[in-house]
């Protein structure tokens, strides 16, 4: 079954779609990676991996998403950031 996806608008305006969740195994092996005092390098290795497993397409276009969107505004990147990492919590993740 494929899964559903949700269509994000990023504040100068790029349409980003992304998975509504992230599963446990795709999760797995960025938590088993995690230290207790992460440092800033590893936190953004973090989120671009979780980047990549969230993104469908951004403005229609399903190839090089995370390129394309590391080269968004700082602000897009940061709001993008933000909601998938969103993704993660798991309490909010449908069953």
């Amino acid at each position: 079954m494929e899964r559903t996806t949700k269509d994000l608008e990023t504040p100068s305006g790029h349409k980003v779609v992304v998975k509504e969740y992230l599963t446990a195994r795709e999760m797995m092996p960025i938590l088993k990676t995690a230290t207790p005092t992460p440092t800033p390098g590893e936190n953004i290795d973090k989120a671009l991996k979780m980047m990549e497993l969230a993104i469908v397409s951004v403005d229609g276009v399903k190839e090089n998403c995370i390129e394309t969107i590391q080269d968004f505004p700082l602000g897009d990147y940061i709001f993008l950031t933000k909601a998938i990492a969103d993704l993660s919590n798991f309490q909010k993740t449908k069953s």
